[in-house]
């Protein structure tokens, strides 16, 4: 409906984004298909019982504009680096 839900990643050389354009099944009227997102934390060199981690802020909210969804990322931004 009128919610957008966003996943703001913490940068990281590591972390990788994947997209398939049919991934996410047909759209409700049959005539398209819906892309899906998914991402991957790549580790080289990893050790056996060693601790990883990926971090992120996920947000859902009312849609309100493209603006919007860039303001929350800023915002994820300013808590990270202290500005």
């Amino acid at each position: 409906g009128d919610m957008v839900l966003i996943y703001i990643f913490e940068p990281s050389p590591y972390l990788r984004f994947a997209h398939s354009p049919s991934g996410g099944g047909p759209t409700p009227d049959g005539t398209d298909t819906n892309p899906a997102w998914d991402f991957q934390l790549i580790v080289p060199n990893w050790k056996v019982d060693a601790e990883y981690h990926l971090r992120m802020r996920v947000v859902y909210k009312r849609w309100e504009g493209r603006d919007d969804v860039l303001s929350e990322v800023r915002r994820y931004r300013a808590l990270e680096t202290g500005k």
